[in-house]
């Protein structure tokens, strides 16, 4: 017997929504919906999934049998908004999927969250750990044994080598290299480019080759 296919909204109509909904095999659901705070989006179709309302809209669509749910924002400032987010979801009683691209690599001994996105080109080796609603970005790469914080945004083309932790809310930069066994704290930036050879502690920006905190807090 086939699973039930079950109704999706999205949250978010900006371009980290069209590389999820590209990257969503749509078959898995019965009906694709996205919500946005911009009334002046209303009526349009994001690569071909509609536009239905504003935010406040999921109390109805819950209703009509929209029980899964997606946070499509992207960016670097937003970790601590999708988890706001999430937080009210939840308690609505919305479930999370996690997205994967049929091009991500994934070890089957690696373990994913719930509301995770993982992009075109990701390989997630042996042994990992990911966090609830993380970003993996297309082309990163999470070696062996890391583990990943929730909603934490791995960017494009970023590399984790093995045995690297990374606290929740971080942000890794397009292209940064993190060096095994280093651990970057919760609510950390690190900027494109950077070279991590040693620990990043919470709360900070940090960017460089080699990476060094420029500003606490």
């Amino acid at each position: 017997m086939k699973p039930e296919r079950r109704k999706l909204i999205l949250f978010g109509a900006g371009g980290h929504c069209r590389s999820v909904i590209d990257s969503i095999v749509r078959e898995q659901f019965s009906e694709i919906v996205i919500l946005d705070k911009k009334a002046s989006l209303i009526g349009t179709k994001i690569d071909g999934i509609p536009v239905v309302g504003i935010d406040d809209a999921r109390t109805d669509l819950r209703k009509q049998g929209f029980d899964q749910a997606f946070i499509t924002l992207g960016g670097t400032v937003s970790n601590s908004l999708r988890s706001r987010i999430a937080s009210i979801l939840v308690s609505e009683g919305f479930s999370f999927p996690i997205i994967r691209d049929p091009s991500a690599i994934i070890s089957p001994s690696s373990c994913i969250a719930e509301g995770t996105f993982i992009a075109k080109g990701v390989i997630v080796n042996c042994g990992a750990k990911i966090g609830k609603h993380v970003i993996l970005n297309s082309g990163c790469i999470i070696e062996h044994d890391c583990k990943i914080g929730d909603f934490c945004h791995i960017a494009p083309g970023a590399c984790m080598s093995g045995s690297v932790t990374i606290g929740a809310n971080s942000h890794v930069g397009t292209g940064a290299s993190i060096r095994q066994s280093v651990t970057i704290g919760h609510n950390a930036t690190i900027g494109v480019g950077s070279a991590v050879i040693n620990d990043i502690p919470d709360h900070c920006v940090a960017y460089g080759v080699p990476c060094k905190v420029v500003k606490n807090g």
